[in-house]
């Protein structure tokens, strides 16, 4: 049965292998001659040269030989190399059995430094000394990633290239040859050596972490090594080392990894991130396990061989989201090494992409032909190649489900995606993709209120129209609509226009959308904007130098604001308490020009991201019945990461600022604002003990900051459970003043009045990890009596 299986391995891997004119393909298995079990990873090379593979899990090989005679070299740790001639017109059937080749650990005596200690300063001093003298190298690289769920393969995707490396410049490749299964619509360039992970390095990379290598410098700082057990290879002893993190906190890895006595490299790790390998939510687990060989094939450089990972991802928030487990393995080959060779220097020029695509070469490979570095298929992995269709989506195989999911399903088709094409699915028509969106609001104004509005998109403008009703509008019989158009003027130019009708907030808020001030209001609580009936023009004219640059925008806006009335008090809980009164406006016609400069990624998403950006807006202008005035307003975000900075999310301090000032008799539809909490809703940016409505006037001023510690006080408790259910704990305050120096020409009244009696000073914490999405928040007011509890988004990220 075992030589069955044998023949079966080497078949499968010999059918995905073709031999050019010239070249020899040898295949077959390497097993243990103890127990005739297959040895996986087992390194096959051409003797004296960097051409080689390695087995796969069933210990199968193929090997493209450029010519016989030629010598196959097969090493495994804790076995007798094994060198097979091959003649000219040899069996290209080549199964090979290795003997284990096991010594047991004499009596350690330790006398001064600890022996496994000893040893890595040694491994340590002498990967520097190498470092030094390599410059440059040249490879071949093969990529294989195979993507499963809990029933199966879904995909799998394979990719070869050219590898070039220069001390100064770091990686560059050509992509040669790929394929992938049929329901995988690949286009670009998948990189090959780009995902490789090397072990021996000082600083790696991998999933948003920066992990200190088990070879840094600082290595003997930050690990504990002991010795666990010794096996010899080709008569030299192979030292295991065992290997943890002395602080659980650190980026760091546990696991087992291989030293070759006298010549002081790693031969093997099979490492995994440790108990810092922490993810915020909607990851529940993350796991990870890497393996990887290295050689000096002959030489003075130890470099990898391969490098083999799995990953296991689990994705969910509660009850409410989650998707089927995502399992994903990778097998990477790296060989014919050409060391401090020249290298390109096309591909090092200035603005020179780190990966590219050869397309003649892809066009003309299947990756079929060139298999001198590729690992051999598992029978699996050929299954999938052949019965996987352009049917067999992932976006079937891992489906969300739960209630959101359920709603963001309902919300595309309400978007019009997926159906048939036309105005109202996001089809095209005439060239242009038109587009129709349903919207809906309810406050004390408008009652309830449905609009719908038709977008149209062409090659350099875009246009749009909409129209909508309320159940209890200031002017019912009147519909409320509005419309505008944007031209493209290249990459850097646009212009556009606009013109709006119907009832709109008094004051913007950059926390609170009108959907969730919505919602909020419909469950009873207390209406969050003012009103008014906005009758207002606009033209602009915006640039962007460069796609990371600064936008600037400039505009004229001619309007006639005029009061609301309250219409209504309903909500569906029967408070019908929310009578409050909008301030008149009584200010005529309106003309102002306005500029905004918006820089970085202000804002982020609310609540759950932080960002660097800042918005200053700058506007003049005049009423009908006031005197000029003129306003400046500014937001600006900054994060700062504080302490471990190696991780995915490493602790960090947001901080908001929000302030402006004006001169002159302000409109009330100009209002400066101070974002308090909607209700029990509470986010960075807002005061958390200002419930109910922002503070306001002519002069304001906040700064808003919070610390999150992400997981890291339960981590170093020893509460690991808390930390892998996503709680956090995080600092917080907020600092701000709103003050009034002239009167609007409406009074506001006691609704929302002006602090005017000096800053609003808070401070807080919060516990996240609620459905692993929500936090519990707890604020105390400093200034005066006063605190709040409420609720909020995890910042996540």
């Amino acid at each position: 049965m075992r030589s069955l299986k044998t023949a079966l391995a080497a078949l499968v891997c010999g059918l995905a292998v073709l031999p050019a004119p010239g070249q020899t393909l040898v295949r077959g298995v390497v097993t243990s001659a103890e127990t005739g079990e297959p040895l996986p990873a087992a390194t096959v090379q051409i003797e004296g040269t960097y051409l080689g593979t390695i087995a796969n899990a069933e210990g199968a090989y193929a090997l493209l030989v450029p010519s016989l005679p030629a010598r196959l070299a097969v090493r495994y740790i804790g076995y007798e190399s094994a060198v097979r001639a091959l003649p000219v017109g040899a069996d290209t059937l080549q199964n090979i059995a290795l003997k284990p080749s096991v010594i047991g650990l004499g009596e350690v005596v330790v006398s001064g430094e600890d022996p496994a200690v000893r040893l890595m300063r040694r491994v340590i001093a002498r990967k520097a000394e190498q470092q030094e003298r390599l410059r440059t190298f040249q490879a071949e690289a093969y990529n294989r990633f195979t993507v499963a769920n809990d029933t199966g393969i879904v995909s799998v995707a394979e990719s070869l290239s050219r590898v070039y490396w220069r001390r100064e410049g770091g990686l560059r490749e050509v992509v040669t040859a790929r394929r992938q299964t049929a329901n995988l619509p690949l286009q670009g360039a998948l990189p090959a050596a780009g995902f490789v992970v090397n072990l021996y390095d000082d600083d790696i990379a991998f999933m948003g972490f920066t992990f200190v290598g088990v070879t840094h410098p600082r290595a003997l700082e930050v690990y504990r090594f002991r010795i666990a057990g010794v096996r010899s290879l080709d008569g030299a002893a192979v030292y295991d080392l065992d290997v943890e993190p002395r602080d659980r906190l650190s980026a760091a890895f546990r696991g087992r990894i291989a030293v070759l006595d006298e010549a002081f490299a790693l031969l093997e790790a099979n490492l995994s991130p440790g108990e810092a390998f922490l993810f915020p939510p909607p990851f529940e687990r993350v796991e990870a396990a890497f393996q990887q060989q290295f050689s000096d094939f002959g030489a003075e450089y130890w470099l990898p061989v391969d490098f083999r990972s799995q990953m296991q991802f689990r994705i969910g928030a509660g009850g409410l989201f989650s998707l089927p487990p995502i399992f994903i393995r990778q097998t990477a080959r790296i060989t014919n090494y050409a060391v401090n060779a020249p290298t390109p220097d096309s591909l090092y020029e200035k603005r020179s992409r780190a990966v590219r695509l050869d397309s003649a070469a892809v066009a003309a490979d299947t990756l079929l032909a060139r298999s001198a570095a590729r690992a051999p298929l598992e029978a699996a992995e050929a299954r999938a190649y052949a019965t996987l269709d352009s049917l067999s989506t992932l976006e079937a195989a891992f489906a969300p489900r739960g209630l959101l999911a359920r709603l963001a399903r309902l919300q595309v088709r309400s978007d019009g995606e997926g159906s048939s094409a036309g105005a109202g699915s996001g089809g095209s028509t005439g060239g242009a993709r038109l587009r129709f969106r349903p919207d809906a609001r309810y406050n004390r104004v408008e009652g309830g209120y449905a609009e719908a509005r038709l977008a149209a998109q062409g090659a350099r403008a875009s246009g749009w129209a909409r129209v909508g009703a309320a159940t209890h509008a200031a002017e019912a019989a009147r519909l409320q609509y509005g419309g505008g158009v944007r031209l493209g003027l290249g990459r850097r130019w646009a212009l556009g226009g606009a013109y709006a009708r119907g009832a709109a907030a008094r004051y913007a808020s950059a926390l609170y959308p009108e959907a969730l001030t919505s919602a909020y209001r419909l469950l009873g609580g207390e209406d969050y904007f003012d009103y008014y009936l906005r009758r207002e023009a606009r033209l602009w004219a915006s640039v962007r130098p460069g796609p990371r640059g600064p936008e600037v925008r400039v505009q004229g806006i001619a309007g006639r604001p005029r009061s609301l009335p309250v219409r209504t008090g309903w909500d569906v809980v029967g408070a019908a308490r929310d009578g409050r009164p909008n301030p008149g406006i009584g200010i005529g016609r309106l003309w102002a020009a306005q500029a905004r400069i918006s820089a970085g990624g202000l804002g982020g998403l609310p609540g759950v991201s932080g960002s660097r950006g800042v918005r200053l807006e700058a506007e003049y202008g005049r009423a009908e019945r006031s005197q000029e005035y003129a306003r400046l307003a500014v937001v600006a975000d900054y994060r700062i990461p504080t302490w471990q900075r190696r991780r995915f999310t490493p602790n960090t301090l947001d901080v908001r600022f929000v302030g402006g000032l004006s001169h002159g008799r302000l409109p009330a539809t100009r209002a400066l604002t101070i974002d308090g909490s909607l209700g029990p809703l509470q986010t960075l940016g807002g005061l958390r003990t200002r419930p109910g409505l922002p503070y306001e006037g002519t002069r304001t001023a906040g700064l808003f900051w919070e610390h999150s510690f992400r997981t890291a006080p339960w981590e170093r408790l020893g509460w690991y459970g808390l930390a892998r259910r996503g709680y956090t704990l995080s600092l917080h305050g907020g600092h701000a003043g709103a003050w009034t120096d002239l009167p609007y020409r409406a009074p506001l009244g006691p609704a929302a009045p002006t602090l005017g009696r000096g800053l609003h000073h808070e401070v807080g914490a919060s516990v996240g990890g609620l459905f692993r999405l929500l936090r519990v928040d707890a604020a105390v007011r400093l200034d005066a009596p006063g605190g709040a509890f409420g609720v909020g988004v995890v910042r996540a990220f």
